[in-house]
């Protein structure tokens, strides 16, 4: 591997081409002036083919290392400890910080467990215990315990021996809640099913620590030397109780054949019964782990119970039961002892032609090492499987008579292998790039010979490591699925590496494309730790029985296409739930109202939404409501085509929730949505969010929308590298600017694509003057952080685009400004990096009473255009002839309880990609996140300002990103270009106010008054009237 000190040594052709790329760019300060360290000590802190391994090692590695060293499992050994005589407790330094409480206590009795119980209470809290181990050697540790309630998240702990993390994944391990149905699905008046909610039944399990991704098939193995040690646990998140810890030797597993024999040495026989053995349905589940894996719709002709045109929940598992390690129970009965075979109806038609694996356990065990990770092979229609070998001889596995639980839980199975290669690879491009561009530059000169090759001892050698690598996983790849898509990839990124390895000129002409497939196995190694299974009814046999075949004839699927077309003509597919027949628009035969709502969200979130309105504001209020779903385009301004036709024939929905956030005043403006604030109580409504969140819904002294979800940006960064550093995260952008030479010297660099925004409210700037009649960019302010905006990439040559996700992975943007959508990436589809990632407000500027202002926005989209899809709104329109009812509804779904109890039953229904970032301030603490997430979240609320939208104002976004463009990638002069800008701005702002009847003066007479003119005539702008327009077409 190239060390440091070989990069380093380039160091000068590195600056020199950079001072070439940005010709008069400013240049970076000399390290020196930034650092005590010198430029040794660096070199020893960090080795750029190394970042790696400032993480801890991962547990495959860890536990090569220790058979290497010929250290072997213990056996029959088994330690409890009193989890109740803990030797130390005490916080965290994050804990201490924030001032967390750190209440741990003991009970004699929970739930039905008696003895010694340790209550553990608050996050950020350390326990450790003492042990006394007798063997040196390889042992498993179990631990007996029970969640207790909180915010319906798995319990996540950490585990330390000695102080240390022995692998990377003991960072983070989950404890699974328990959850059942209530009770089996409601159906509508339609006749389709509602999915039952889910409910937490509390009970005691005993569980060894396993790999949360379920990477691994087997419980982790820890080493401990004959002796004394220490077992320290950090409270992550939730609380629970905890009634033992074991240290004990692992069991080991025999395989099919030792199996067979023993049950036979055991006089055990065939079953032989004659009678048809019973089909147990999948659907409900005794026990899952998760909310999210429950039943399904399937619409298969030869699924149980049939679909027949209705949503039913007939199927168990699907794109839901995709996450390692989560696992559902199922009871089941055999009239008599013997050996019995196993055959389950499945469908694997998500996964790119790759089989999934589940772990297979009877009465909590697994019976041989091949149930461990079962593979069911991917096939586009159902099939059935018989539990066989790879020859298809049946397991015959041992039972006797009575009742029996089956238990499945996902694991990744073989291609974990695939996993840790293409992460390696990954990391081995990511620093190959990184090398090139410390000599290159990011945008080499495609005419300049560079002979990288020979700059960079061992290039090539590293290029044809990782395309002769490729070529052995795609044998490995086939030899499991032989037709796939992930084989065909891996070709490819083998091709292309090998060309630049036999023409070592062309690299810097094709770094990009270099780049791309670093990107592209990135995103390929997130789709790989899915599992997701279809999973119908199961039979256990007897071995003789001829399961029934589940093929589909080509006269079944004719008639269930002639039968769903007919239907198509009776059913209203865009309902949800219970329609209500109006008997005039908007009036049940009684004479009660009915509001119609349009949901702009999916099918399921529309069928938690019309639930919740069923079972608590319908009961309450006495208002019926009718849901429709609909695309999200359907309520954008700029594809409002279906939304303007339902107004013209009648059909408009009184509310919407969903809503774009450009909406609201777009129709507004035309007289066409509800002004909120001639509501009472709107005042007292609007507190439940941050007051910068409600500017892009006001419009000349009107509120016509409350906010439903709130996107945010924030500083995301890697702890270990910016450690490795000596760098603190950047409390202001002079901070950013200070880190960014160090951060390059090391082929590292920062991520924004915030836009604007930021920098022009933090420097007291804004976007419009006189209630949005002419462009504000033409100020000081408005100059200076444009200049600001454009000199990051300018002058210290941060990236125009990039895959913040991966490059954050990879180490090659251990920082950078990203949203919401970062967060959950990284939580739940980067567990290598746990722990070691944090975010924190944006960086901003010192004002003058010293602090911080880090104002920031969360509409913002790349290139600053206000808009985004991570903000959403709903609105009350016109035409409703139940404005007050309407208006109860909005008041209902925005309230604390509501959005609390919509996040938790979408999380359950979809996962954890889709939590719910609601706009509701107190809602957003009562989401499962770790408190020290919530506590930055709020901060940056603190400062959350959104852009204004006026009539016109599309052309702001538009023309400030052009001069952005002119600016960054033609060298032009940002003052000019920002009067271009203005001056196209002012233009549009002048034709839209003068199409919409909008009082509008010049702007050297508004200038010309003085400032209490000028506030009293904004002032008297939100109190006139625009003249009516009958342009329906939008205005872009």
């Amino acid at each position: 591997m190239l060390t440091a000190c070989l990069v380093l040594a380039a160091l000068g052709l590195v600056l020199n081409s950079t001072a070439q790329i940005t010709g008069a760019a400013a240049q970076p300060l000399p390290v020196e002036e930034k650092r005590e360290l010198s430029i040794e000590e660096l070199r020893k802190e960090v080795n750029l083919f190394d970042l790696a391994d400032l993480i801890d090692p991962f547990y495959e590695d860890v536990l090569e290392g220790w058979r290497a060293e010929g250290i072997k499992e213990t056996e029959g050994i088994s330690i409890t400890i009193n989890p109740t005589r803990y030797a130390a407790k005490y916080q965290t330094e994050e804990g201490e910080k924030i001032g967390l409480p750190s209440r741990v206590r003991t009970v004699k009795e929970l739930d039905g467990m008696k003895g010694d119980i340790l209550e553990w209470l608050d996050e950020e809290t350390v326990l450790e215990w003492e042990v006394d181990i007798p063997v040196t050697g390889l042992y498993n540790i179990s631990i007996l315990y029970i969640p207790l309630p909180g915010k319906s998240s798995s319990v996540l702990r950490d585990l330390r021996i000695d102080g240390k993390y022995q692998f990377n994944e003991a960072r983070r391990i989950a404890f699974h809640r328990t959850f059942i149905d209530d009770g089996r699905p409601k159906t509508d008046n339609q006749g389709n099913e509602i999915p039952p909610q889910q409910l937490e039944k509390r009970v005691w399990r005993e569980v060894k620590l396993f790999d949360q991704q379920g990477m691994y098939s087997k419980p982790f193995l820890f080493y401990f030397t004959a002796g004394k040690h220490r077992i320290s646990m950090t409270s992550i998140r939730e609380p629970m109780a905890i009634a033992a810890i074991r240290v004990v030797s692992p069991e080991k597993l025999p395989t099919y054949a030792e199996y067979k024999a023993y049950w036979d040495s055991k006089g055990a026989k065939e079953v032989a019964y004659t009678t048809p053995p019973e089909k147990y349905e999948f659907e409900f589940a005794e026990l899952k782990s998760s909310k999210t894996v429950r039943a399904g719709y399937g619409f298969n002709p030869t699924d149980s119970p049939p679909s027949q045109g209705k949503y039913k929940l007939n199927v168990f598992g699907q794109w839901r039961w995709r996450v390692g390690n989560d696992w559902a129970t199922w009871k089941f009965t055999v009239p008599e002892d013997g050996y019995y075979k196993i055959g389950m109806k499945v469908t694997n038609n998500w996964s790119r032609r790759l089989p999934s694996a589940r772990r297979i356990e009877i009465d909590g065990q697994v019976p041989f090492e091949e149930l461990e990770s079962y593979l069911f092979q991917y096939n586009k229609d159902p099939y059935m499987e018989t539990l066989s070998d790879k020859n298809g001889n049946p397991y015959l596995i041992y039972l006797t008579k009575g009742e029996h639980e089956l238990k499945m839980t996902a694991v990744v199975g073989p291609m974990a292998h695939t996993i840790r290669v293409l992460k390696d690879s990954v990391r081995e491009m990511a620093t190959l790039a990184m090398s090139i561009q410390m000599i290159t530059g990011p945008s080499p000169d495609p005419n300049f010979e560079w002979k990288i090759h020979e700059q960079i001892p061992g290039l090539l050698t590293h290029l044809q490591n990782l395309f002769t690598r490729f070529r052995e996983e795609v044998e490995w790849v086939r030899n499991i699925a032989p037709n796939n898509g992930l084989a065909d990839q891996l070709e490819i990124s083998a091709y292309i590496l090998e060309s630049l390895w036999r023409n070592p000129d062309i690299i810097p002409r094709r770094l990009a494309e270099f780049s791309q497939q670093e990107s592209s196995l990135g995103t390929r190694i997130l789709d790989l730790q899915w599992s997701p299974l279809e999973i119908d009814y199961f039979y256990v046999a007897p071995p003789a029985y001829q399961f029934p075949s589940v093929r589909t004839t080509a006269l079944e699927r004719l008639r269930l296409g002639i039968s769903n077309f007919i239907m198509s003509f009776f059913n209203e597919y865009t309902n949800v739930g219970n329609v209500y027949t109006e008997k005039a628009r908007g009036v049940d035969s009684e004479g009660n109202p009915i509001l119609r709502l349009w949901i702009a969200y999916g099918r399921e979130w529309a069928t938690i939404i019309k639930e919740m309105i069923d079972d608590d504001f319908t009961p309450k209020t006495g208002i019926k409501v009718n849901v429709n779903v609909v695309v999200g385009g359907a309520l954008d301004p700029s594809h409002n085509s279906a939304l303007i036709m339902a107004m013209a024939s009648g059909t408009a929905p009184d509310v919407a929730m969903g809503a774009s956030s450009l909406l609201p005043v777009e129709f507004a403006i035309r007289g066409g949505a509800v002004n909120l604030n001639q509501f009472p109580d709107y005042e007292e409504i609007a507190t439940r969010f941050r007051p910068g969140a409600l500017i892009p819904y006001k419009f000349r002294g009107g509120d016509y929308a409350l906010p439903d979800r709130q996107g945010f940006e924030m500083l995301f960064y890697r702890t270990d590298i910016l450690g490795a550093l000596g760098l603190q995260p950047p409390e202001t952008w002079d901070d950013v600017r200070a880190m960014l030479p160090i951060l390059q010297q090391y082929g590292m660099n920062f991520y924004y694509q915030g836009g604007y925004l930021p920098f022009l409210y933090q420097l007291g700037g804004d976007f419009y003057h006189a209630g949005g009649m002419y462009s504000a960019l033409d100020t000081p302010q408005a100059l200076a952080a444009f200049k600001e905006w454009c000199e990051l990439y300018t002058h210290y040559r941060i990236p125009l685009a990039a895959n913040f996700y991966n490059r954050m992975r990879t180490g090659e943007m251990p920082i950078g400004v990203a949203n919401y959508e970062t967060y959950i990436q990284l939580a739940t589809a980067a567990p290598e990096l746990t722990g070691w990632w944090e975010m924190k407000p944006i960086p901003g500027h010192v004002q003058e009473d010293g602090t911080i202002n880090r104002m920031s926005g969360g509409l913002t989209a790349i290139g600053g255009q206000t808009g985004g899809g991570l903000s959403t709104v709903s609105v009350i329109f016109r035409d409703t002839p139940y404005p007050d009812e309407s208006w109860e509804l909005l008041k209902w779904w925005t309230s604390e309880p509501i959005q609390s109890r919509f996040g938790d039953e979408l999380e359950a229904a979809i996962g954890m990609e889709a939590r719910w970032n609601t706009a509701n301030v107190q809602a957003l603490k009562n989401l499962p996140w770790p408190r020290k997430d919530v506590e930055a979240v709020l901060e940056q609320w603190n400062w959350l300002k959104e852009q204004p939208i006026v009539p016109g104002g599309y052309y702001t976004g538009r023309h400030y990103t052009f001069a952005w463009n002119q600016v960054v990638l033609e060298g032009k002069n940002p003052r000019e270009e920002l009067e271009i800008a203005v001056k196209a701005i002012d233009r549009e702002l002048r034709k839209k106010r003068e199409e919409f009847g909008l009082p509008w003066i010049p702007r050297n007479e508004f200038f010309a008054m003085s400032p209490e003119e000028q506030a009293k005539f904004v002032a008297e702008l939100s109190f006139m009237s625009p003249a009516s327009s009958t342009d329906d077409d939008g205005d872009k």
